[in-house]
């Protein structure tokens, strides 16, 4: 198995790109991270190892146990989550798996709040569970209180401007009245060095996605203090298989050696290059926030023309509604170009944009 140290201390250059070999080999600047990271060679590896038979053997549940709690000890000091325990490592969509879990063993007197700053597919999803079971729902600006709440689904930050989301104090506002505060804290944890602790939910999620692991993987944390119930168990269901337990596994060791400081920096420097060369007539820049995304918007024409000429020079970003339709609409716009760099993008995915961009006849 390779193993994630090859990545060296901190951010060399080098080493990490040749744990991205996609990057050289297709020739490309991968420029919108924010929702899905790329996935280093040494997480590939651990995967196929476990894929392939080389690391499955008799004590298979044996090695689940093992990995499932090297993933809790490695986030615990990772993203400062002491005050959890990891209770599953789910595949699909964990937000919609949770609130069904409990809705279902708990039961709950008011209202589903839902964050307009999730995944629209998130959205869509709890929306059509709260439908089925006949519990009321409501999507919410980020941010706002919720006073009716009994079960709080709420996102970290912004994923337009890259501004972070306190949700701390919903959270006691919601405890005070005997409800569960759901915290998909995946931008923080990739990109921030902030402690995920600060929400105050009851249950917090850091999906594999945007920590360099596995596709549609998320670690899923409640309060020491929390009766999680039949929680761990309605889980169980869709608990991530030992290769992608091992993936994130991998991913947490190398997000680890990169140190998170070291990546909160960089990405911040990378957004602000960013944000000097993207400005121009016809747009209107959103960002960087503490997370490191820029959003532009402007004439849907202006953005398709952008957009076009970007990935013909090969420079991928983000375009559209975002997969966040409801926040672009409360920003102002219906589309917009998105760029939220990270640890294998450099000053010269920068000058790439900056060439590609001035290609453009405004």
């Amino acid at each position: 198995m390779t193993s994630p140290a090859r990545a060296a201390v901190g951010l060399a250059k080098e080493a990490i790109l040749r744990d991205f070999p996609v990057l050289r080999k297709r020739g490309v600047a991968y420029l919108d991270s924010v929702d899905y990271t790329l996935t280093p060679m040494p997480v590939v590896d651990a995967m196929y190892d476990y894929y392939s038979g080389v690391e499955l053997g008799p004590h298979s549940e044996d090695a689940y146990r093992e990995l499932l709690s090297r993933c809790e000890r490695k986030a615990a000091r990772l993203f400062d989550l002491k005050e959890y325990r990891l209770i599953a490592v789910c595949k699909g969509n964990a937000m919609v798996d949770i609130v069904a879990a409990i809705l279902c063993s708990k039961g709950v007197a008011g209202a589903v709040a839902i964050s307009e700053a999730l995944r629209e597919v998130c959205v869509a999803s709890l929306l059509s569970l709260t439908s089925r079971l006949g519990v009321p729902s409501i999507v919410v600006p980020a941010g706002e209180r919720l006073p009716e709440a009994s079960v709080a689904c709420l996102a970290d930050a912004d994923r337009v401007d890259g501004s972070l989301i306190d949700s701390a104090e919903v959270s006691r506002e919601v405890r005070e009245r005997g409800g569960v505060v759901v915290v998909d804290c995946s931008v923080t944890a990739a990109r921030t060095s902030l402690s995920l602790s600060r929400t105050e939910a009851h249950v917090v999620l850091v999906s594999g996605d945007g920590v360099l692991g596995p596709r549609s993987t998320s670690l899923v944390f409640c309060r020491r203090d929390m009766d999680p119930g039949r929680l761990g168990a309605w889980l169980k269901a869709s608990e991530a298989s030992l290769p992608e337990l091992a993936g994130l596994a991998t991913a947490l060791d190398y997000l680890s050696v990169l140190g998170r400081d070291r990546v909160a920096r960089h990405v911040s420097r990378m957004a602000s290059r960013v944000a000097e060369v993207l400005g121009g007539p016809g747009l209107r820049l959103l960002g960087p926030g503490e997370a490191g995304v820029v959003s532009a918007a402007g004439d849907e024409s202006l953005l398709a023309s952008i957009h076009r000429a970007l990935v013909e020079r090969g420079v991928l970003v983000g375009f559209g509604s975002l997969g966040v339709p409801r926040l672009v609409a409360r920003h102002g716009a219906s589309y917009m170009l998105r760029i939220s760099p990270y640890v294998y993008n450099w000053e010269e995915d920068v000058e790439r944009l900056e060439r590609a961009l001035r290609s453009v006849k405004v």
